[in-house]
């Protein structure tokens, strides 16, 4: 029984007996892959084989050809993804892949700065949410002394002349 039967009798509903189940277990597809890889690189020998000495020159140049090419293409897409988050990081863009959509879409070279910019500057009129707050967090009521450390006092001199009017003022109640 081999298994293609095993799994149409189990598509089938058909119950199988041990020793279907057995060979099912036993069954592994990552072994037929390689022993797949290793007959189709073996059948590519064999037909080298038979060519001419010119025919295996052209085969093996377009083989190197098709490999340069794969990694130009790798190349070239590693240095677009370094190019957009550089730019979404200086621009405080919050979404990088979005980012690369919108300048794919916009057809914006990316080696240029000015378009670069203006892409920019146009991204942040139309989709301001798409960019991370310049502004800091907080009350902003602290004030900033000249060596540029943050002071509460002022907002705790407010707080304390509210309680102070508060206990001071007369009672309603």
């Amino acid at each position: 029984m081999n298994i293609r039967n095993t799994i149409q009798k189990l598509l089938s509903g058909s119950q199988i007996n041990a020793l279907e189940r057995a060979e099912l277990e036993a069954f592994d597809p990552d072994q037929l892959n390689i022993q797949l890889d290793t007959m189709r690189s073996r059948v590519t020998e064999l037909e080298r084989e038979k060519l001419g000495e010119k025919e295996r020159l052209e085969l093996d140049i377009s083989e190197v050809t098709r490999e340069r090419d794969e990694l130009k293409a790798a190349r070239d897409k590693l240095i677009r993804s370094n190019q957009i988050r550089e730019l979404a990081v200086n621009s405080r863009f919050n979404d990088p892949e979005y980012l690369d959509f919108l300048a794919l879409k916009a057809d914006v070279d990316l080696n240029d700065t000015e378009a670069s910019a203006k892409f920019i500057g146009e991204l942040q009129e139309k989709h301001p949410e798409s960019f991370a707050s310049a502004l800091k967090s907080g009350s902003g009521n602290a004030s900033v002394s000249a060596d540029g450390h943050r002071s509460l006092t002022g907002s705790f001199d407010k707080i304390g002349k509210i309680i102070s009017n508060l206990e001071t003022a007369p009672h309603i109640f």
